[in-house]
């Protein structure tokens, strides 16, 4: 079935890209630094620290991500319950090289390509971004 074979080969695509672009970041860290820095600053709310729950898990991976460097995490409230998260210039330089490497890796394996099948990949370029919400 085609819908089968498309799943797959997105599917295969996106992971042989994440493999590619080796930067020390996770998938997961990878994708909210990207819709931080494409949304902007963005508000983080926990409880606070005396009731003795545990953090959500985007906050403990926040400040996770804050240790290594990759975005900021200054508290709002004296009890650190909500917390406005940018991403560093260190972050911004990982994206714009995770994405070059991407970028480069994709235009090989187009390179690779022959000029119908190129040329149908690049035909559905505006189905795809439909699908993926981009337009």
């Amino acid at each position: 079935m085609a819908v089968s074979r498309l799943e797959s080969a997105v599917t295969r695509l996106a992971r042989m890209m994440r493999q590619e672009i080796q930067v020390a970041l996770t998938p997961s860290q990878a994708s909210a630094l990207g819709t931080i820095r494409n949304h902007g600053r963005s508000r983080s709310v926990i409880s606070p620290s005396v009731s003795g729950l545990l953090l959500p898990a985007s906050l403990r991976w926040s400040r996770a991500s804050s240790r290594q460097g990759t975005w900021n995490v200054p508290p709002i409230l004296p009890d650190a319950r909500v917390c406005r998260v940018a991403v560093t210039a260190e972050a911004e330089e990982m994206i714009a090289e995770a994405r070059r490497r991407k970028a480069d890796w994709l235009l090989a394996r187009m390179d690779e390509l022959a000029g119908a099948d190129r040329r149908a990949l690049l035909g559905a370029v505006d189905a795809l971004e439909t699908l993926a919400g981009l337009r």
